[in-house]
Order: structure tokens, then C-alpha cells, then sequence
């Protein structure tokens, strides 16, 4: 029984160090791997306790990403360019037209899908020029569906479940904070 509790006290130590930050998804990885044993055991031997780790782990790991992301994109907007369409504005204009402000004219928009590839940005470290939407909203997407498959192969591999199991737990994980960013994109 001292193991049990003692393993249980393990796992939610470790799930409740990432409540403080969002570290680097293969740290996460390596550490929790590591307590895969007490998991599988704790679910073998006490399904009740390894009912508990879960849903620590859920709890917690739902407040990060959902914190992570919400401060992610608020620092993302102050990246943005501030201009707004006014009169002089033209839509859909190819090059700037004869002295008329070319705020939706393709522009270098269209570079954006040559990187499609290319890292999401980095809000604290980026020191360029402010950024049209498509880069911030790309920035974005990227990097909150690179966290979601990561996590979706996560929650299978270490709570050792599959199909609509799984799905209920990405859910539980994952859902606050796909229903904020796309709230925020309304």
C-alpha cells in the first residue's frame, strides 16, 4: 500500500511541475516516460488511484495549455501591424495604387505560403517589424496544433488508451483551450 500511494505522489508531483510553465514538449515526454511504470502498475494494482492520477494530470495540464495559449496570443496581437482601413484605403489592389495606402494589397502576404514550414514565431524574442495577421494567425494555428497532435500521442501512449477513450480525454485536455482560441479568432 506504501507503494501506491508513494507512486501516486510520484506522478502528480511531476504533472503538478508543469502547472507553473509550459516547458518543452520532449522534456514533458522524457520525464513522464519515466513514470509510465508506476502508472501501468497503479492500473493494474489500484484502478481507483490510477483513476486519480489522470484526472490530476488532466486537471493540470487543461489549466496549462489553456493559460499558455491565452498568453501566447494576447502577445502574438501586440506583434500586429496597426493599420486599420480607412477611406484611403484600396481593397484588393495588387501594387499600391498613386498615392492610396495599399493596407490590403497582397503585397508579401503571399510569402507567407513559401514558409509555410518555417518555426512559429516567438513573442518575447521577436524584435522586427510588426507582423500582418496571416503571420500572427499561422503562428498561432501552427503552434496550437503541433501542442495538440503532440499531446493526442501522449495521452495514448501513457495512459495506454485508444479510440473514443482517447478522444474524451484530448477533450478534457484539450478542449477549453480550442473552444478559446477559436473564440478568439471570431
Amino acid at each position: 500500500m506504501v507503494f501506491l500511494s508513494t507512486s501516486k505522489e510520484i506522478v502528480i508531483k511531476v504533472s503538478l511541475k508543469f502547472s507553473m510553465y509550459l516547458t518543452c514538449h520532449m522534456c514533458k515526454v522524457l520525464i513522464f516516460w519515466v513514470f509510465r511504470f508506476f502508472y501501468e502498475f497503479l492500473q493494474s494494482s489500484e484502478r481507483q488511484v490510477a483513476k486519480e492520477v489522470k484526472d490530476e494530470y488532466i486537471d493540470t495540464m487543461s489549466k496549462v495549455y489553456y493559460s499558455y495559449f491565452k498568453t501566447y496570443a494576447s502577445r502574438l496581437a501586440k506583434k500586429q501591424t496597426s493599420e486599420v482601413a480607412s477611406k484611403d484605403h484600396v481593397l484588393a489592389a495588387a501594387e499600391e495604387v498613386k498615392g492610396k495606402n495599399p493596407l490590403f494589397s497582397l503585397g508579401n502576404r503571399a510569402d507567407l505560403l513559401n514558409g509555410l514550414e518555417s518555426p512559429a514565431l516567438v513573442p518575447h524574442a521577436w524584435t522586427g517589424p510588426p507582423l500582418p495577421y496571416e503571420s500572427l494567425f499561422r503562428s498561432k494555428i501552427f503552434t496550437l496544433v503541433d501542442n495538440a497532435c503532440r499531446e493526442y500521442l501522449f495521452l495514448g501512449d501513457f495512459f495506454l488508451v485508444k479510440g473514443t477513450t482517447l478522444m474524451d480525454i484530448f477533450h478534457q485536455v484539450m478542449g477549453k483551450t480550442l473552444g478559446q482560441m477559436l473564440v478568439s479568432q471570431v
